[in-house]
C-alpha cells in the first residue's frame, strides 16, 4: 500500500478561491495521507467503542436502580406480610386460650383425654418436697402425655401469602368451634357450677399429679394420685364445684378427709385437715369453705391433698384447674 523507498509520491491539492485570489497547492506525501486515513478508522472505531460502553452503563445503572428499588418495595411488602401472619398467629393463639378455658370450665378437656397425665405441670410450677406432702401409698403407674407446639419462620412472598390463606381458613374454623363451646356452657349452667375447678385452696403446688419419691424418705417411689397444696396451718380449704358431701370424717392415712360428689361422673376428697366444717349429707356450693388445711394423717406438714375423680378414674386435677389462681 504505502510506496516503495527510493520513489516519491505525493497527491496534490488544489485549492481554487472564488475571489481574484491566486490558486493554491497543497501536496502531501502519500504514505501520510494512508496513515491518516489508519489513524481516522481508530479514532471512529475507538469512538464508537466508547459511546457503547457509555449506553451499556446507562444501561445498566437503570437496571441496578429498578431492581434496588423493586427489592425495597418487596422488603415492604415481606415485612408487611410478616407482621400480618404474626398478628394472625397471635389472633389464633388468642382464640385458643380461650377455647381452653372454656374447655376447661366445661370438663370437655378430659372428655378428649386418652389417658392422665403423670406429673405433667404447668411451665411456672415449683415443686418443693420441703414443705407439705402426704397420702397412703399407691402403687406406681406410669403414663405420660405428650404436647407440641408450634413456630413462627419468616417466609417468602408467596409462602407468607399462601399461610395468611391457611390462618384466614383456620380462624374461621377456631371461631365458629369457639361459639358453639360458648353456646354449649350458657345452654347448661349447672353443670358449670357442679364442674370442679375451683382451686380447692391457696398455697403452694408441693407435689404434683404421678410418680414421685416418698417424701418420708428411702429409695421407694410412690404413685401420688393427686396434687399436694401447702399453707399455713388454718388455711381456708374450699369445694370446688357444687355437690353433696358423701364423706366427713377420719380416713387411715387421709386424716380428715371430706369427699363430694358434684354429678357428672366427677367426685373430689379433700385430705389432711385440721377441723371438718360440713357434714356428710350436706349441699355444697362453689367455692364454699368446707374444711381447714392440717397436718393429719400420714403428712410431713399443713396441706390440702385432693384427688379429682372423672367416673371412677382418678385423674390429674391440674387437667381442670385454673393453675394461675392456685395462688404459688
Amino acid at each position: 500500500m504505502f510506496p516503495k523507498k527510493g520513489k516519491a509520491s505525493y497527491f496534490t491539492f488544489l485549492l481554487i478561491p472564488h475571489t481574484t485570489h491566486t490558486p493554491r497547492s497543497l501536496r502531501f506525501p502519500t504514505w501520510a495521507l494512508y496513515m491518516a486515513g489508519v489513524l481516522g478508522g481508530i479514532f471512529l472505531m475507538a469512538t464508537a467503542l466508547l459511546v457503547v460502553y457509555v449506553v451499556t452503563i446507562q444501561q445498566d445503572y437503570r437496571q441496578i436502580a429498578a431492581l434496588k428499588t423493586l427489592n425495597q418495595q418487596q422488603a415492604v411488602e415481606i415485612k408487611e406480610l410478616n407482621q400480618q401472619f404474626l398478628e394472625l398467629q397471635e389472633r389464633v393463639a388468642g382464640i385458643d386460650a380461650q377455647e381452653e378455658a372454656i374447655r376447661r370450665l366445661m370438663g370437655l378437656k378430659l372428655e378428649a383425654m386418652v389417658e392422665p397425665s403423670a406429673g405433667t405441670l404447668a411451665d411456672e410450677a415449683v415443686v418443693d418436697i420441703s414443705l407439705g406432702q402426704g397420702g397412703p401409698v399407691n402403687p406406681v403407674k406410669s403414663i405420660s402425655v405428650s404436647r407440641s407446639r408450634g413456630s413462627v419462620g419468616i417466609f417468602s412472598t408467596r409462602e407468607i401469602q399462601r399461610e395468611l390463606g391457611n390462618l384466614a381458613k383456620e380462624i374461621k374454623f377456631r371461631e365458629e368451634n369457639l361459639e358453639k363451646l360458648k353456646q354449649a356452657v350458657e345452654a347448661d349452667p349447672a353443670y358449670y357450677r357442679a364442674l370442679p375447678n375451683y382451686p380447692p385452696a391457696q398455697g403452694r403446688l408441693t407435689s404434683p399429679y404421678g410418680e414421685r419419691p416418698s417424701p418420708f424418705g428411702g429409695k421407694r417411689r410412690e404413685m401420688h394420685a393427686g396434687i399436694d397444696l401447702a399453707n399455713a396451718h388454718g388455711t381456708p380449704v374450699v369445694a370446688a364445684g357444687e355437690g353433696v358431701v358423701s364423706f366427713a370424717g377420719v380416713k387411715s392415712g387421709y386424716g380428715r378427709l371430706i369427699v363430694i360428689n358434684h354429678g357428672h361422673g366427677f367426685i373430689t376428697s379433700y385430705a389432711h385437715n385440721s377441723k371438718l366444717l360440713v357434714n356428710e349429707g350436706d349441699k355444697v356450693g362453689k367455692g364454699q369453705k368446707i374444711a381447714l388445711m392440717g397436718n393429719t394423717g400420714r403428712s410431713t406438714g399443713p396441706h390440702v391433698h385432693f384427688t379429682l375423680q372423672k367416673k371412677g378414674e382418678k385423674i390429674d386435677p391440674l387437667y381442670l384447674l385454673d393453675f394461675d389462681r392456685l395462688g404459688r
